[in-house]
């Protein structure tokens, strides 16, 4: 099934769109923190899972989306079966009690906020970063961006300054170490990419 309306760009297609420049900068900033088997929680496309296969054992792509996925494994033959994919919810895969080196959770959990509730969103938040044994890489949306969508998850983000109330979502999910890799521009707004680990 072809998407209408990819959410990331094919990562095998070369491509000089801002989009693409977009994710190339993210890619960028977090390669260096990626080892051992990884877990990417809405995985989209699969840029991100195919971007990082260089610096992991395994990758595991997972997304809610029959589509997203079929689009995934028509690619996934170029890394045999380094990298994988399945079709899943985060709070489904997250019963399974697997651990993980590296969680790539990018561009999801203020989604899961406007679905579920703050309360179900930290809670799933603090069961990423329990089960992983190394980085978890993080980035959430923002108040001040181009909104588009149907939950209107940005309706439940905390206001103020940004980085302050993400260093407090990350802390009270149990993370002792937080650092901020660098900044992105989405949807004409400016997030913080951000690396956590308990």
């Amino acid at each position: 099934m072809q998407l209408m309306k990819p959410y990331h760009p094919n990562f095998f297609a070369p491509s000089t769109d801002v989009q693409r420049q977009h994710c190339e900068k993210r890619l960028a900033l977090i390669r260096p923190f990626v080892s051992g088997n990884v877990v990417d929680f809405g995985c989209s496309e699969g840029y991100f899972s195919f971007g990082v296969a260089e610096q992991a054992d395994a990758v595991l792509g997972i997304d809610w989306k029959s589509a997203h996925i079929d689009t995934c494994r028509r690619y996934q033959q170029r890394f045999k079966d380094k990298v994988t994919f399945e079709r899943a919810d985060v709070e489904q895969f997250l019963t399974r009690g697997y651990r993980w080196d590296t969680a790539l959770y990018l561009s999801v959990h203020h989604h899961i906020m406007g679905c579920h509730g703050m309360e179900a969103a930290a809670r799933i938040l603090f069961q990423i970063l329990e089960n992983t044994s190394g980085n978890m890489l993080f980035d959430i949306g923002q108040k001040n961006e181009v909104h588009t969508g149907a939950n209107n998850w940005w309706k439940v983000l905390p206001g103020g300054d940004p980085d302050e109330w993400v260093r407090g979502l990350l802390t009270a999910a149990g993370a002792t170490t937080i650092e901020k890799l660098g900044e992105f521009e989405f949807s004409k707004a400016k997030r913080g990419l951000w690396r956590a680990s308990k």
